[in-house]
């Protein structure tokens, strides 16, 4: 994949994340793998996905049974080593712009149909 080219996380999950070492994963487990590979907490990553502290717990021990691991360590380790670490850092990034984008579209929605406002939305 190009620098260039800028797909959304679904398309990247898709494309090369689904499976990893022969291990599946869902599209919500591929979120919270990513959001612990840039060192952000149960709380933060609840908080990013929209869920709660203890749904993001949760899938970190559905993930630790997947891999045979007892430890949020383990699976960075698991990933550094399936050689995926930088399209799960390219996932996280379009994760987050994705996020951000809703967000702005949800505030823009707010705004009073009556104003006449004009908005060019640019991506």
């Amino acid at each position: 994949m190009e620098e260039k080219d800028l797909l959304f996380s679904e398309e990247i999950y898709l494309e090369q994340l689904s499976t990893i070492n022969e291990i599946n994963f869902t599209p919500r487990e591929i979120d919270v793998i990513a959001c612990l590979l840039n060192a952000r907490r149960t709380s933060q990553i609840a908080s990013i996905l929209s869920i709660s502290p203890r749904t993001v717990t949760t899938h970190f021990r559905n993930i630790m049974l997947k891999l045979d691991c007892n430890s949020q360590e383990g699976i960075i380790s698991f990933v550094e080593q399936s050689h995926k670490l930088h399209i799960l850092r390219e996932y996280y990034s379009s994760l987050l712009i994705k996020l951000a984008f809703e967000k702005l579209l949800k505030e823009i929605s707010k705004l009073k149909r009556e104003d006449n406002s004009t908005c060019l939305l640019v991506f």
